[in-house]
This record gives C-alpha cells, sequence and structure tokens, in this order.
C-alpha cells in the first residue's frame, strides 16, 4: 500500500469519527472515564456488571453480618467462605471495569495521535 492511500484512509476515518482535536485534548475526569463505558457499544454488557457488583455487595454486606451473629463453627465457616468469594467476586469485576475504562481511554489516545499525524501531513503540503 502507498504511503498516500494510508494517509487517506486516516483522514476519512477521522473524519467521520471527529474532525477536531478540542475534543481530544484535554485530559478526562475519573467520573468521565467511568461514563465513558456506558455509552460503547458493549453498554448492556457493563450495565449488567454494575447490577451484579451490586447484588454481590449486598450479598456480602449481609455475610459479614451474618458471620458476626454465627455462633457455632460451621456457620461461620460457611458465611466466611461466602464472604471472602463475593469480596473476590467484586474485585474481580472492579478490575474488569478498570480494563473497559483503560480501553476506551487508550482509543482517545490513538485518535488524538492520528489527528496531529493527519495535521502534520497537511501542514507539510
Amino acid at each position: 500500500m502507498s504511503e498516500e492511500f494510508v494517509d487517506r484512509k486516516i483522514q476519512e476515518a477521522l473524519a467521520r469519527s471527529s474532525p477536531d482535536i478540542e475534543v481530544f485534548a484535554n485530559q478526562q475526569s475519573l467520573l468521565h472515564d467511568i461514563l465513558q463505558i456506558f455509552k460503547g457499544r458493549n453498554w448492556w454488557i457493563n450495565s449488567i456488571m454494575v447490577v451484579v457488583t451490586l447484588a454481590i455487595l449486598v450479598l456480602c454486606i449481609y455475610s459479614g453480618f451474618r458471620f458476626y451473629h454465627a455462633t457455632e463453627l460451621k456457620e461461620m465457616v460457611g458465611w466466611s467462605m461466602t464472604l471472602i468469594v463475593s469480596a473476590l467476586c467484586i474485585s474481580m469485576l472492579k478490575i474488569w471495569s478498570w480494563l473497559e475504562m483503560d480501553k476506551y481511554s487508550l482509543i482517545r489516545e490513538i485518535k488524538r495521535v492520528e489527528l496531529q499525524v493527519a495535521m502534520l501531513r497537511d501542514e507539510k503540503k
């Protein structure tokens, strides 16, 4: 492929997505990054992930409460294992959501670099 063909494809893609560099110029806040995962094509998976995380959090709190009030050893072991497993599930879901936020941040940075390359190429002409 020729260099001009690749440059033209980049410019076409940038023109379709967002031609304004100011969209990408500022660093986004954490709240914006969190809300961004609900705007992508996998918004429904991320929404389900939040609901499941909240449900597991309720289970975790309930298990801790039941463990604290347990009187027999077998009951304590059962509730403590439920507490540990639910806390691990919450941790894994949170790691997954942070990876999703990082993915969208990386895509934003790649678009910024593509736009800057296209602008530099236009300045040289």
